[in-house]
């Protein structure tokens, strides 16, 4: 075996010199977006990106042209097209077509390897798949310094967007979070980052750096803060590493890089496995205590509900009207699906809002938010609301504090989610307060039951600043006692003069609100639950998915069947 050399080499030979700059130039970027690219899933979608640009690398190669610039235009095409066409509900939750990009990288090498062939650019192909960061010139470093400049730049301008979008699609867009602008960016900055970098590290290990540095600082921190940071230094170390063992061993510098990226995250996670049981038994035990110290009610929410599951016997002063609708008709590429609807909400009270699947319950949420213009009648919403959707199932493994996750309420209405300012968190922790979470302001948000997580998602409405507060079944996600408390707060929250539309499908939670609207694809009663939750109305209302139930001392109450959560068109 060699003596290995001297460690001065790597910036005392100018080959050596040159070859390590070109290298951690390409694994700043790539590190920096492989953050995203792990927490948004998309490992599959770096991988196409890189197999995509292949044929576009080819034929520059061959043409004289950029290889950079050939490929990353392509990969960018692709990316846009990704962003724009998978499901904005799902995806970067899984929700990449998979289908699409498996077909995209089997074609795009075919299509390479016949380019290669017709095109007589073989001896290229294996710089083009391999990399050859000893042939690249101050040009290409200079590219690649450009790059990582403007991946810094992004990632500190949009990060904050980027993180609401992966931890939770729906709720980042009731917030007003350009998601679709942001999606696009971010997957654009990924795939032309890779394009960039083929020149130096290769088609083949491109993806790898853009992955395995991100994916080992994941599974090495359960904090959000500094796992950016620390996957550059990983990826640098292992740039270092890589171009060090190849003059070491005389080996191609490319896969060198790509091997000690894989040993550095073999590493990580043997070193997680076995500090894995140390590491369960803490999260059990902070689990344990999550749901052994509940935050407790407050109270005023106690006073306000006269005990759990109690009808409030104290009421706050209703105030001026926020939401007026008349004659209101809604629906979706002009079929109406909620028609007919009139009633006002005010500062300081709640309405609960009841009706089978599909009566038009989220479509009149929707309408308030904004995302649907009214067909006919009139709608005057006074005040930006603050919107907890139905379909908002936030991402728990992605390692976010309570704290985090009502932060994010403080972007509402920006255009562009910068860093969170000081009066930011002042007004998190105010909304952490207001739902008694302030105590649990630092707890890891995957560690907290199930009714505190839905205090500290009514905390991020809250910390919007909003006094109009739109629900879509809160209780459903919860258990019965967490509901029951849930309840109180939002109780007490209209004793504050908050005015509250809440979703609901429990018939008994409904009896506690001010007023109750019943719809079914129209407005069937409006008004206090004594006159509106009774056989007659609710049978209008429910139909066939009415129940009629005797309790044991003889008295009949009507229910609702159990609802689906189906999503409305």
């Amino acid at each position: 075996m060699p003596t290995p050399p001297a460690p001065e080499l790597l910036w005392s030979d100018p080959l050596a010199r040159s070859a390590a700059t070109t290298t951690l130039l390409a694994c700043l970027a790539l590190a920096t977006l492989g953050v995203w690219v792990v927490l948004w899933r998309a490992a599959f979608f770096a991988h196409a990106s890189s197999s995509l640009a292949f044929p576009a690398a080819v034929a520059g190669s061959a043409l004289g042209a950029p290889v950079a610039l050939t490929a990353g235009v392509l990969a960018g095409a692709y990316a846009s097209i990704i962003a724009l066409s998978s499901d904005e509900e799902r995806a970067p939750q899984g929700g990449f077509p998979d289908a699409t990009t498996a077909l995209a990288v089997v074609a795009a090498f075919a299509v390479g390897v016949i380019a290669a062939s017709e095109l007589n650019s073989g001896a290229g192909i294996d710089a083009l798949l391999f990399g050859s960061v000893l042939a690249a010139g101050g040009g290409a470093q200079l590219g690649l310094a450009l790059l990582a400049v403007a991946v810094l730049a992004a990632h500190s301008l949009l990060a904050r967007g980027w993180l609401a979008i992966a931890f939770d699609p729906p709720a980042a867009r009731a917030l007003g979070v350009p998601v679709r602008t942001l999606r696009v960016s971010c997957l654009v900055a990924v795939a032309v980052s890779i394009a960039a970098a083929i020149p130096a590290l290769g088609t083949l290990l491109t993806p790898a750096l853009a992955t395995l540095p991100a994916a080992a600082a994941r599974i090495s921190r359960d904090q959000l803060r500094g796992l950016a940071p620390l996957a550059v230094a990983l990826a640098l170390a292992a740039a270092t590493f890589g171009v060090y063992t190849s003059f070491w061993l005389d080996l191609p510098p490319g896969p060198s890089v790509a091997i000690a990226a894989v040993t550095a995250y073999a590493l990580c996670a043997t070193l997680r496995r076995v500090g894995g049981a140390a590491i369960k038994g803490k999260s059990r035990r902070a689990r344990a205590n999550a749901a052994d110290v509940r935050a407790p009610t407050s109270g005023a929410a106690r006073a306000a509900s006269g005990g759990p599951r109690a009808a409030s016997s104290q009421k706050g002063v209703r105030g001026e009207p926020l939401v007026v609708a008349e004659a209101l008709t809604l629906g979706y590429e002009g079929v109406a699906a909620l028609s007919d609807v009139t009633f006002e909400l005010a500062a300081g009270e709640a309405v609960a809002v009841i009706g089978p699947n599909g009566s038009g319950k989220t479509t009149l949420l929707r309408a308030l938010v904004g995302e649907l213009k009214p067909l006919g009648g009139r709608l005057e919403v006074r005040e930006r609301p603050a919107y907890l959707p139905q379909a908002s199932r936030p991402r728990s493994e992605i390692p976010l504090t309570a704290l985090d996750v009502a932060l994010m309420g403080t972007m509402a209405g920006r255009r562009l989610p910068a860093r969170p300012r000081r009066t930011d968190r002042k007004r998190a922790l105010a909304a952490l307060a207001a739902v008694d979470m302030e105590a649990f302001a630092d707890r890891r948000f995957a560690l907290l039951s199930g009714g505190q997580r839905q205090r500290v998602l009514l905390a991020r409405a809250l910390a919007q600043g909003s006094r109009l507060l739109l629900l879509d079944e809160p209780l459903a996600p919860i258990d019965p006692g967490a509901a029951a408390e849930i309840e109180d707060l939002l109780l007490t929250l209209r004793d504050r003069g908050h005015a509250l539309l809440v979703a609901t499908h429990d018939l008994e939670s409904a009896r506690r609100f001010d007023r109750v609207l019943c719809l079914n694809r129209r407005l069937i009663a409006c008004g206090p639950p004594e006159r509106v939750l009774v056989t007659d109305v609710l049978a209008a209302t429910y139909g066939r998915e009415l129940l009629i139930v005797e309790g044991e001392s003889g008295q009949r109450r009507a229910v609702a069947a159990p609802h689906r959560h189906a999503r409305e068109p």
